[in-house]
């Protein structure tokens, strides 16, 4: 004689429960529920609305960034921060209430800057702020470098001083230099980093001072009433040169101006005489 198994009606229940998450920007989220019963329960995921875990919507339909898999685990894509909130998921067989959870979902942001590259100047002797600010979650540690070689915010230095502070978006840093000197003059690199990730700006001082003295002064031709000269440009100071200052003085007299020389290979006409030095 056959014998029939009837089988029982069973309430859903939980086999993974949902909690709280954290995930890195625009990385993938995946968050599991999963519960059995019988009939097996149907999953679904929910967002709330606004800030408050209330007015829950149905995920996984209009957001082609957002999948809700069969076995209940939910997928975003490249999550971000309007993904950040709370979250319901529930599972329902018409047996018995709904088995719901309601979890948050935290979207944690790697350090950015904003200005990936900048000039700054500096006149020789004067002090110098070099500041890099950047945003992310904390903690947020900021290291500096000199064309490629580290900084130290721990070692004294009679030369420069580091200092981190938080805002309110981020963290900021400034390398201060206490008198500039040519040397200064160098590709100077923050790198700012938390558990998420990091990112890094690029700043180039530029160490301005007085051009020094033109060399290697020839007359290359003379005749009558006038000369020609050349010359090779000096350093410039890291500052455009726009003239030269040309002066003549007879054997036996003061130095006279004779004309003011735009920057680069001229010739100048004298209105009298020139003997040279």
């Amino acid at each position: 004689m056959m014998k029939l198994l009837r089988l029982c009606e069973m309430p859903p229940r939980w086999i993974i429960e949902p909690t709280d998450k954290e995930f890195a920007l625009s990385s993938t989220a995946e968050i599991q529920c999963k519960a059995d019963g019988f009939p097996k329960p149907r999953m679904a995921w929910k967002k709330a609305a606004g800030s408050r875990p209330e007015d829950y919507r149905a995920l996984g339909h209009s957001d082609s960034s957002i999948q809700v898999r069969d076995d209940g685990t939910l997928v975003i894509n490249s999550i971000q921060k309007r993904d950040e909130g709370y979250y319901l998921c529930e599972a329902d067989n018409q047996i018995g209430p709904t088995l719901s959870a309601v979890i948050y979902v935290n979207v944690q942001a790697p350090p950015h800057f904003e200005i990936k590259l900048r000039n700054q100047t500096a006149r020789l002797g004067d002090p110098a702020v070099l500041v890099c600010e950047a945003r992310g979650e904390q903690p947020i540690t900021i290291k500096w470098s000199r064309n490629g070689a580290a900084l130290s915010a721990r070692e004294p230095s009679p030369r420069y001083t580091i200092r981190q502070q938080k805002t309110d978006g981020g963290a900021s840093s400034d390398l201060s230099l206490q008198e500039t000197s040519r040397r200064d003059s160098a590709t100077y690199t923050c790198v700012a980093s938390n558990p998420f990730g990091q990112d890094n700006t690029t700043i180039n001082l530029i160490v301005q001072e007085k051009p020094e003295v033109p060399f290697a002064i020839k007359v290359l031709n003379k005749s009558g009433r006038s000369v020609e000269l050349s010359w090779s440009a000096p350093y410039n100071g890291n500052s455009d040169i726009f003239q030269y200052i040309i002066q003549y003085k007879k054997a036996k007299g003061r130095c006279r101006p004779v004309h003011w020389a735009n920057a680069g290979g001229v010739r100048v006409v004298g209105s009298r005489a020139i003997d040279p030095w």
